[in-house]
This record gives C-alpha cells, sequence and structure tokens, in this order.
C-alpha cells in the first residue's frame, strides 16, 4: 500500500483508517428493518491567511496536547441574563458555519415488530465497525471524529443496576434518562451535578439517582483522552405528567434550563447532554466506531436491548474533533451539507418574536434561541424541530425574547437542521410532517404527484412561503423514540437502495457491494449479495430498486407499519406524504388567499430621453463595457456574455478606479471534492489493492454542484412576497401571500405589486444627502432608512421598496385657483422630461410672472415650488422628485442589506419582505447579491431602459436591417435580458449547489474583499470580511465619484470605459498585460538573463494587484549564503502540479506541463481524465524538435516522456449505484 498516500486529510491531524478491521457476520433469521446510509466526503473552507486583522485559530500539531486541548475543548461563550425582555437577535455568522463541516456514514436498524432485543445492538455494532472507512481519526490513529449510536431505553440494564444500588425499579412511563458529559476536575463535577439537580427540583422534578458509565479507557486515543469527559446517567421522575408527550416536553424544558445556568459558570463548556428523554439515549464520543462498543460496556452487555438502533460515524475535514461533535444527536442523524444554512439561521432568528405555542404556558423565553451559528446545521434542524414535535395545542401566549449567544455549542454543523427539526417536533408535528415541511421534495412538475396527489403539492405551496427550503445534498436519519425513518435531499445526492425478503425483512442502504470478503465484513457465504454491510441470500429478495430524490421512508414502532413516500409493491402510493398532506385542506386555503401575480408586458418606449438616460447611467457608475459587453449581449442574444475564465485586474479595495459596492463581494461555491488514491508509477503490483480499498472508498463528496440544464427539475425561482407568520399555527391567513415566478420584476409588475391592498407597500427613496459634508452623511441615513422600515413594518406593512428611482419627476399635486377668463383644474400630471425652471414654468398656463413672484425652498429632497400670484387668492404648491448632484443614492445594496439586517435584530423580518427597485443592478452577480443579502424582488428599471434605448437606436436598426443581428422587437430585447438573468442566477445557485431561489435569498453566500467592520456589522453582518477595508465615508465618496460625473459641467457625452473587462492602454491594470506578455516571450526565446531581469522588474514595479502584493518578508535571522542553500535542482523535484483533468485545460497543455515536470523530477498529476496510453513510453523519434508521436508539441528532445507521475484514480462517485 505504499502507493496510496497515508493521508489524505488536508490538515495533519485528520487521517483515514482504510484498513478494515475483520467483524462477525449479521444475522439475518429476525425481522429487522435495517438501513445502512454511508456517508461521502465533505470539505470545509480553506485555511485563510488573515491580512490586518488577528486570527485566534490554531493548527494542530500532534505533538503539542495544550494546544489539542485548547482547541477540543468546546467554545462556548458566556452570556449573562439580561433582565430586559427584548433584546436584539444576533445573525449567524459565516466564518463560524463554513470552518464547522463534516461527512459521515449514517444508517439504522428497526425491528418490525417493535421487539426489544441484544441482537439490534449487536447488528448495529458491527455495521458501525464496517463503516471504519468512511470517518476520520487522529494522527494517534485511535481518536476518532466520532461515532455514537441512539437506541430505545435499555430499562433492563438500568432496572439491574437500581436493584445492584438499593434503588426501586424505574416507572417506565415517568422515568427520564439523562447521558450527560460533564466536566472532568471533582469540584467542577459538583457544582455541576447541584445545577442539574436545582434545576430539576425548582420545574418539580425529582433526580433518582446518579450513574456512573462503565467505560474501557484502554481503547481511547490519546488526543480523545486529553479531553475525555466524565460519562454519567441521570435518572429523573416526572410526577406531574401522563403524556408521553408532555414529558419529553418537560424534560426538554429542563435541559434547556440547565444549558442557560451553565452557560453563565466557568464550567459550562463542559457540560453537555447527549441525550435526556424518556423514550431513547445516545451513546456517544470522540471514538473510532470499531471501538464504540469496547468503550461502552454496557452495549456488550446482554441485557441492552432495544426495538431499533441508529447509528452514526462522522468524518470531519478541516474541523477539530470534540466528545459532544459525535452522532447521531437527540433526534437527527446527518450525513451531508445544508448549503444555505446562515440563511436559514438569520430567518430562523427573525421567526422567533412569532413563535409561540401554549405548551410553554408563556416560558418562550427559556427556551430561546431555536439555531445556534456556532452549532451545525443538522443540529440546528434536531431542536427546532424537536420543539414543534411536542406541541399539540395553540393559544396567544406573550414572548420575551432572551438570545443567548451559544445553545448546545458543542454541536457540529448538524446542530443547526437538528434545532429547528427539535422545534417542529416539540410542537406536536410528526417526524415526517416536520421533514416534509423543511426538506421538500421537487415537487414542481411531478408527474405523479401533480396527478395523482395534488393534496401533496398543495401542502408543499402552503409551506413554500412559511419555511424556506434547507436546501443541500443531505441524507437525514431520525427517531423520536416511537418512529424511525429517513430522508433524501431533493437531488438525491445521497442515494439509498431498497430490498424486501421473502421473510418480510426490508432493506435500505446506500450501496451495494459486490467485493470479496478481503474488502468488507469478511463472510463465509462468498456470493452473498452483500446490503451495505449485511449479507443477503438473493433467492430471499422479492423485490428491489432505490429511494428516489426527497424521498422518505419511515417505520411506525407502535403499529409495526413500514410507511414509504416510495412505490415498493405493495406500498403503491406515497403514503407517508398523502396522509401528512390530508391533516387540513391546503388546498382550499390556498385557492382563497394566494395571489399569484400575473405578467404585465414591457414598456415598448423608453420613459428617459438620451440625455437622461446617459446622465443616469454615468450617476449609478456605468461603463461602456457593461452597456455594450453585459447589457446589450444579453438584449440580443438572451444569455449571459461569455467572458475568459479567472479575473486578473485588481481587487476592488486595491483598485484606483472606482468600483460599484458589488465589486467587493466574492460569492461562495460548492467544492466538488473526491477521495481519491494516487497511484505512483513503478508501483504495479500495489495497483490492484489500491484500486480495491479506493471502492471501498467510494467517492466522498461535499456540495456537489448542481447541473442547471440537466438538472432544472429540481430547480426553481419562485419567491413569495408578504408576510410569514407562525409555522406552529396552521392556519388560511399563512397563506395570504403573493407569488413571483421569479425574482425578476419589470415596471408593470412592481406597479401591480405597490396596488395590492394587503400588502399595504411602502416606497423608501434611498437617498444620502452631502451638503453638510461627507463626513457620517451615509451612515446617519442608513440609520434613518433602518428607523423608517421599522415603523413601515410596525404599522402594517408586508412589503418595503427600497427605490433609487428619481427620473427628474415633477408631480405636481391638485392645484385650484382663480383667473378671469381660466378656472381649469391641474393633477397628478407627471412631467418627466423637465430640465430647468423655465421648462416648468413655461408649462404652467399663467404666462410671464417675475422672478419675485415665488420662492425656492431646498431644504430637502422632496422640495416645494412656493409661488403667488397678483390675482390668486390660494397658494400652490408643486411638489417633484429631482436628481440633484448633492443628494447621491445610497449603493443599492447597503440600503438592502442594511435594513435587512435592522429588521432581523428587532424582530421584525418575517412580517415584510424587501424589493430593490433600482438603476444600479444589471449582472446577474448584482441580482446575486441583492438577493443574497434579503432582496425577495428587483425591478432593474435603468437596464429595462437601456435595453429599450439599444433596440431603438440607429446602430442597432441598422445591424438588424443588414442581417448582421438577429431582428428582435423591443419587447424581445427586455425579455431577453430578463432571461439572461434568470438562467444566470440559476447557474449560481447550482454552484453552491442549491435548487431553489427561496433558500438562497439571504443566505449570504459570499465572502466580503475590502469592506470594514463598520460596513459589515450593520449591513452584511456573519459576512466573512477578514481583511478590513472601507469605511462609511470612504463608501460615500466612492458612490460621491458616480454622481458628479453627471452633473459636473464637462459631462461626457458617452460613458467612460473604464478597462474592467478588457485590456485598453489608460484603463485598469491588467495582470496579464501585453507588456509584460511580450517581456516574458523574449526572456524565453532569448535565453537572455538580461531580458528576463527587465521582466522581473516590471513584474517588481507593477501596480499593487492581488492581497499577497501587500506582503513582505521580515526576519530577524542574518541570510543564509545561497552557496549553503539547497540547490534549486533538488527543490523542484518536490514539486508537484494540481489534478488537471484533460479536458480542463487542453490536450498541448497537459502533455507540456507533463513533460516539463518529468524534466524538472518533480510530479505532474493526470486528473481524472485520464491519459492517453501513448503517453507512457519516452519519446525516442525526436528530429528538430518535433515527434510524429505528439506531432502538436514543439520543443521536445529524446527521452522525453508525457506520463503524469501521479495517477488519480477516478473516485467511483456513483459507481456504487
Amino acid at each position: 500500500m505504499a502507493a496510496l498516500q497515508s493521508s489524505v486529510s488536508p490538515i495533519p491531524h485528520l487521517t483515514v483508517n482504510i484498513k478494515l478491521k475483520p467483524t462477525s457476520l449479521l444475522s439475518t433469521n429476525r425481522n429487522p428493518f435495517f438501513v445502512d446510509f454511508v456517508g461521502l466526503y465533505c470539505k470545509s473552507k480553506r485555511v485563510r491567511r488573515r491580512i490586518g486583522v488577528s486570527s485566534n485559530q490554531t493548527i494542530l500539531s500532534p505533538t503539542n496536547s495544550s494546544v489539542v486541548k485548547a482547541v477540543l475543548d468546546l467554545q462556548r461563550q458566556r452570556v449573562h441574563q439580561s433582565s430586559h425582555p427584548q433584546q436584539k437577535q444576533e445573525v449567524a455568522n459565516l466564518e463560524d458555519i463554513i470552518s464547522e463541516r463534516g461527512a459521515c456514514g449514517v444508517g439504522f436498524i428497526a425491528n418490525l415488530e417493535n421487539k426489544a432485543s441484544h441482537e439490534i445492538v449487536k447488528d448495529a455494532l458491527s455495521a458501525l465497525g464496517c463503516m471504519e472507512h468512511r470517518g476520520g481519526c487522529g494522527a494517534d490513529n485511535d481518536s476518532g471524529d466520532g461515532s455514537g449510536l441512539m437506541t430505545s431505553i435499555p430499562w433492563d440494564l438500568f432496572n439491574n443496576w437500581a436493584e445492584e444500588e438499593g434503588i426501586a425499579s424505574f416507572d417506565r412511563l415517568h422515568t427520564g434518562v439523562g447521558m450527560v458529559f460533564l466536566p472532568k476536575d471533582d469540584d467542577l463535577l459538583k457544582k455541576a451535578k447541584e445545577v442539574i439537580i436545582n434545576t430539576f427540583r425548582q420545574e418539580g422534578l425529582e433526580v433518582l439517582g446518579w450513574r456512573s458509565v462503565p467505560v474501557n479507557m484502554s481503547v481511547v486515543g490519546y488526543y480523545a483522552k486529553e479531553t475525555l469527559p466524565n460519562i454519567e446517567q441521570v435518572f429523573v421522575k416526572v410526577i406531574k405528567e401522563e403524556n408521553v408527550e408532555d414529558i419529553e416536553r418537560e424534560l426538554y424544558i429542563c435541559r434547556k434550563l440547565i444549558e442557560r445556568a451553565a452557560a453563565l459558570e466557568s464550567w459550562g463548556n463542559e457540560l453537555y447532554f447527549c441525550s435526556l428523554s424518556n423514550q431513547t439515549i445516545v451513546y456517544k464520543g470522540m471514538l473510532r466506531s470499531e471501538v464504540l462498543g469496547l468503550f461502552y460496556t454496557d452495549l456488550r452487555s446482554d441485557v441492552y436491548k432495544t426495538s431499533f438502533a441508529i447509528y452514526h460515524r462522522r468524518y470531519s475535514t478541516n474541523t477539530s474533533p470534540r466528545w459532544p461533535l459525535a452522532q447521531p444527536m437527540r433526534l437527527l442523524g446527518h450525513n451531508g451539507e445544508i448549503n444555505t444554512i446562515q440563511g436559514n439561521l438569520n430567518w430562523m432568528q427573525s421567526r422567533e418574536a412569532s413563535l409561540k405555542s401554549p405548551v410553554w404556558h408563556g416560558r418562550e423565553n427559556e427556551i430561546r434561541p431555536f439555531g445556534n451559528p456556532k452549532a451545525s446545521d443538522s443540529a440546528n434542524l434536531d431542536s427546532a424541530a424537536e420543539r414543534i414535535l411536542y406541541q399539540t395545542g395553540f393559544q396567544d401566549s406573550p414572548v420575551h425574547l432572551f438570545t443567548l449567544q451559544l445553545m448546545d455549542c458543542s454541536e457540529n454543523l448538524t446542530s443547526f437542521l437538528l434545532y429547528f427539526f427539535q422545534l417542529l417536533l416539540r410542537s406536536g408535528r410528526s417526524p415526517e410532517e416536520a421533514l416534509m415541511i423543511l426538506v421538500p421534495e421537487a415537487y414542481k412538475n411531478h408527474p405523479t404527484l401533480m396527478i395523482k396527489y395534488p393534496e401533496v403539492v398543495d401542502f408543499y405551496d402552503y409551506y413554500k412561503g412559511q419555511m424556506e427550503t434547507w436546501d443541500g445534498p443531505a441524507l437525514l436519519l431520525f427517531s423520536d423514540g416511537k418512529t424511525v425513518g429517513a430522508c433524501l435531499d431533493r437531488n438525491g445526492l445521497r442515494p439509498a437502495r431498497y430490498w424486501r425478503t421473502i421473510d418480510n425483512v426490508v432493506y435500505v442502504a446506500s450501496e451495494v457491494c459486490y467485493l470479496s470478503s478481503t474488502i468488507c465484513c469478511k463472510s463465509s457465504l462468498k456470493y452473498q449479495h452483500r446490503v451495505g454491510v449485511v449479507p443477503v441470500d438473493d433467492a430471499k429478495i422479492t423485490m428491489k430498486g432505490r429511494l428516489g430524490p426527497g424521498m422518505m421512508i419511515a417505520v411506525d414502532l407502535q403499529s409495526g407499519q413500514v410507511c414509504a413516500a416510495i412505490s415498493l409493491g405493495v406500498y403503491e402510493n406515497t403514503e407517508v406524504k398523502k396522509r401528512v398532506a390530508a391533516l387540513n385542506p391546503y388546498g382550499k386555503w390556498l385557492s382563497e388567499n394566494m395571489r399569484s401575480l400575473k405578467p404585465v408586458n414591457f414598456l415598448s418606449m423608453t420613459v428617459m430621453d438620451n440625455e437622461s438616460i446617459l446622465r443616469h447611467q454615468q450617476a449609478f457608475g456605468y461603463s461602456s463595457e457593461d452597456v455594450q459587453m453585459v447589457i446589450e449581449t444579453m438584449a440580443s442574444q438572451g444569455k449571459e456574455p461569455t467572458f475568459c475564465m479567472g479575473d486578473d485586474i485588481p481587487l476592488a479595495v486595491l483598485s484606483q478606479r472606482p468600483h460599484m459596492l458589488y465589486d467587493y463581494f466574492k460569492q461562495r461555491f460548492a467544492q466538488d471534492m473526491h477521495l481519491v488514491v494516487y497511484l505512483l508509477i513503478g508501483k504495479k503490483s500495489q495497483l490492484v489493492n489500491a484500486t480495491l480499498n479506493c471502492m471501498v472508498e467510494e467517492g466522498k463528496v461535499t456540495n456537489p454542484a448542481i447541473d442547471p440544464l440537466r438538472e432544472g427539475l429540481v430547480m426553481s425561482l419562485e419567491v413569495n412576497i408578504g408576510k410569514r407568520r407562525n409555522i406552529l399555527e396552521v392556519g388560511p391567513e399563512n397563506a395570504c401571500q403573493v407569488s413571483l415566478s421569479s425574482p425578476v420584476l419589470n415596471e408593470g409588475e412592481l406597479e401591480s405589486l405597490l396596488k395590492d391592498p394587503f400588502l399595504k407597500p411602502q416606497v423608501l427613496p434611498t437617498f444620502f444627502d452631502i451638503r453638510k459634508g461627507v463626513e457620517s452623511s451615509l451612515v446617519r441615513t442608513l440609520h434613518r432608512l433602518c428607523e423608517a422600515a421599522d415603523e413601515a413594518v410596525r404599522n402594517g406593512s408586508q412589503l418595503l421598496v427600497l427605490s433609487d428611482r428619481s427620473d427628474e419627476l415633477w408631480l405636481c399635486v391638485t392645484v385650484s385657483y382663480t383667473y378671469r377668463d381660466m378656472d381649469a383644474i391641474m393633477a397628478g400630471y407627471f412631467y418627466s422630461s423637465c430640465t430647468g425652471w423655465s421648462k416648468l414654468l413655461s408649462f404652467l398656463p399663467f404666462g410671464d410672472i417675475a422672478d419675485d413672484l415665488f420662492e425656492l425652498d431646498f431644504s430637502c429632497t422632496l422640495m416645494f415650488l412656493r409661488m403667488k400670484f397678483l390675482y390668486l387668492c390660494h397658494v400652490l404648491f408643486i411638489l417633484f422628485l429631482r436628481q440633484e448632484p448633492t443628494q447621491p443614492a445610497i449603493p443599492i445594496l447597503l440600503a438592502v442589506g442594511a435594513v435587512h439586517q435592522h429588521l432581523i435584530q428587532n424582530g421584525l423580518r418575517m412580517s415584510a419582505s424587501i424589493v430593490a427597485d433600482t438603476a444600479q443592478c444589471f449582472s446577474t452577480h448584482q441580482f446575486a447579491c441583492l438577493i443574497g443579502y434579503g432582496a425577495s424582488a428587483v425591478c432593474p428599471y435603468l437596464a429595462l431602459e437601456t435595453c429599450r434605448q439599444w433596440r431603438l437606436s440607429t446602430k442597432t436598426l441598422n445591424l438588424m436591417r443588414n442581417g448582421k443581428m438577429p431582428t428582435v422587437t423591443i419587447e424581445q430585447a427586455q425579455t431577453n435580458f430578463c432571461k439572461a438573468v434568470k438562467s444566470g442566477l440559476l447557474k449560481i445557485l447550482s454552484k453552491m449547489g442549491i435548487s431553489l431561489l427561496s433558500s438562497y435569498c439571504g443566505a449570504q453566500i459570499f465572502e466580503v474583499y475590502g469592506l470594514g467592520k463598520e460596513v459589515v456589522d450593520l449591513a452584511f453582518t456573519g459576512s466573512v470580511s477578514n481583511i478590513g477595508g472601507l469605511t462609511f465615508d470612504e463608501l460615500a465618496r466612492e458612490s460621491l465619484s458616480f454622481w458628479v460625473k453627471a452633473f459636473s459641467e464637462d459631462t461626457a457625452k458617452r460613458l467612460e470605459n473604464y478597462g474592467f473587462i478588457q485590456f485598453r492602454p489608460g484603463g485598469e491594470y491588467h495582470g496579464n498585460n501585453p507588456e509584460m506578455s511580450k517581456l516574458l516571450h523574449k526572456a524565453v526565446r532569448q535565453k537572455s538573463e538580461s531580458s528576463f531581469s527587465i521582466y522581473q522588474q516590471h513584474l517588481a514595479n507593477r501596480p499593487v494587484n492581488v492581497l499577497r502584493d501587500l506582503l513582505e518578508f521580515k526576519s530577524d535571522r542574518t541570510p543564509i549564503p545561497v552557496g549553503k542553500v539547497e540547490p534549486a535542482s533538488a527543490i523542484v523535484e518536490r514539486f508537484c502540479t494540481g489534478g488537471m483533468s484533460l479536458g480542463a485545460i487542453s490536450r498541448e497543455t497537459h502533455e507540456a506541463i507533463a513533460i516539463a515536470m518529468n524534466r524538472l523530477g518533480g510530479k505532474s498529476n493526470s486528473g481524472e481524465g485520464g491519459e492517453d496510453p501513448v503517453r507512457w513510453n519516452p519519446l525516442s523519434d525526436v528530429v528538430d524538435g518535433y515527434s510524429p508521436t505528439l506531432p502538436h508539441l514543439k520543443g521536445l528532445q529524446n527521452g522525453d516522456t508525457a506520463t503524469s507521475a501521479i495517477k488519480q484514480v477516478m473516485s467511483l462517485r456513483y459507481a456504487m449505484e
């Protein structure tokens, strides 16, 4: 196995244990329902270099135990309880979220007859042991990323212990069991127990006893032992409740109160409840899956009996393993990613104020928050769903916000999903209904659902406007002790197969393994069909298939029924979802309350003249490249323009030219990472072995991107406008919203929304006044804008339109006057082309008026012209909007972000939607930024006006007339632009592995480069901005630099070409510029050191282009003489290229890189595209630098070889399907 790299983990403390140890066979002569889902590889964010800010991140060292202990320790921030009932909610921090990523293997076993037995535990442990290759372990090879088991409570085991301790047998109905991680220090342990006991006592619960969980320390790795907590079980008696749901809810509240009290103590980060329930218990830890049963001796006891078991093996990437991070969580085991997690958490925190239920008896304050930015995605979903599960009734109860900074802080990324799952479950929903709400399938255009089960479609449509989808590749296993099930994401990126045998055994698994016993668990049945890790006789299989995308399967342990949202032969319809959808008349509610925005025709003429259009374009930062290469291309072709790959101009913050605010944001994207095997040439004897292990290590993928063309059925740009009410209540009023087919609006559609009486829309202008100076003008206006939005929402507005529209409109208010020959009434006249006072006055029917007959008031943006007339008894007021050089527009992205964050922090965000009516939006990136930071829809009025202007221009007409351009109408030009934007948005969503725009909205999947902390904290809270940057005043000056160009005396007659896209003399600097290219070619071709020195000097004197240009090496050490330094020839032998597949780069480039690396003695990587066998042998037919073997290359030498030293074997990502 020398050919197989010893570590595929990008960080030193994480390795993959590929060697599988023998395990015993799983018996098949019972009636278990066995599910085995194996996780895919998941990569977190790369380690980032921080510039200008300090970093508390620590790289683990295998030899530094104190550092390891510090990193592995739980990081819980303590927030003291406030006496004030209203505290601002804190939004999710993207850096906390993307630093916690993981992949894992999960599965469950359930006895269909609900008979408890120890065999299920044995089978679960055996299956878990066979999944060791799915998890990671530490550098000590013993400290696992985590593994665990959830089962029903083994009452026989605990009653035996109670008898030994002289305690009466436990009342199974009224006893709760807690599995607790406690502080290691004895004194702190005592204090923690006191808090727990006191909290239970205050809640009327009696602590019956504490049991130290017996463990085997010899199997614990070094790093795991460093942070090993005291592990004990607490038994409590719930006296005042009789119903199981009420008992579970009471235990849940107690746990929350304990965590809240512990957060105020120094030892608070050392206390963690793995479980506290009357139905289930969780055994887990920072262990390898093979040793979980060896560590917890309870699991090997014959009296440990259960009717089901969920098992989990964690694979954490670039995260520090911790004991509480292991799964299963309290209700959920999750494998995959929730790509929209920051948006989900922000929305969840926004709706905290509206969530109320009688089951909490006015104690909602004590169970908040419902999400934790420091925790994981599925743990947050678990927590949310847990609350809804146990809600059985509804009533109005006062809600007091208490935002605890951290809850269940020790959980990993899974916690986000877990939190909301708990919320739904604890509030009375079934697990199946909760997951249908949170992770809906792609029901649009689904032939079966649309035709046979319209009630299911109505269910999804109803909740589409209430709950944003938790979107991403995910496989979820769940249990509340009464139901066990599994659910796939809408894309089905965690495939699961199913089998049913003649003896009524049902198997569901993620893979089929036909490998011999040397690869998987050893079996004497050589030719058995292996269902995951379970051998099954093919003769007993009566039916087989696979779970489809978005499908669900559930086992009712109480009734012994299996309900599946798939066709299992005897289950011919979607029983689970049909039963859930039939609970309420969703279709009736939708038909009575939901409104769909009807398409409105585009304008057929321009609204402004060419001079006004140019002035607007200049004022909002358009360049000639933006108009000609972006907008006009989209209008003519209906698709985005194609540019080169990459961007070689300086970052916006480093540029000497002004940039729009959007340029400071970089879209994050899915990283499709495969666990690959590298085979070194010359190690042929190990090829077969490594390949087989690679098959076992089949592709572990995180965030696989979506193909928006081939997978368009699962994607949607639909979005709902209006108030989102209490998700815990079900009623017709929740459906009172407006449904949009896409977020791109034209002027007519925006007008339709403004006329909707139910939305009570409020238009908020976005201009700031600099007449008193630029300093603080922008931030003051932002605060006023946020206050205006706050007031509008509190007054009932469900739609906020943030508008920078100011078309020099003169709005004449109703006027009546007395004149000898005139008794006319002027009302509501819009004069859109006025350029001065004289034009307005010449329009009015009053003849010549002396200057001293009227006064002008310039005190505000809405100016008043007061006129006094000789023969007039009344005063004439004319109200108008007008662009002014001293009142530039706030960057619309800044305005949207600020209002969005303000409403979140004040608990109002769910009460209103935000629409941007803006001139400063024309590219798909700009649309994505606005939507990603909170806008539900955008009306790009200036971009549409530019499309109309282009279509009506003489140049365009001539090109179309001469056949040099396809003929399009003015309506088609605007349709094409919108079509291009929509396609571009789908492309952006697909890059992040997100299917639904509604999930992308507010998700903030961006990194900020060049904005200061004050800007990010106010408008883009939670976004990563590691390098700092512009202040509000600097942003104001940058915006003003665009604005003044439109109003200066020497205003240009055409748009400026900044050279951001194409290099041009005098334009923006490009790293790959003609001068640099010429100097490099000259130096290489002439092999001249002097020419190369000139090239080096050119690079040294170039403008600052990238962040590394700001770095300089500083050292207090004496320079080492060059003669003592390792020669370059030895250094380059360690060089390796990245894995670039043939096709990603051209054949010529691929082979040239391989030849160059072979000449140096380094290693090139074949990538997954493979190699032509002709490249494997050294060349011997080279003449004058050319070879018939590789005729497309020149400069060759005899002896050159184009083969890559590193062969990247395809990861078999979908081969196991």
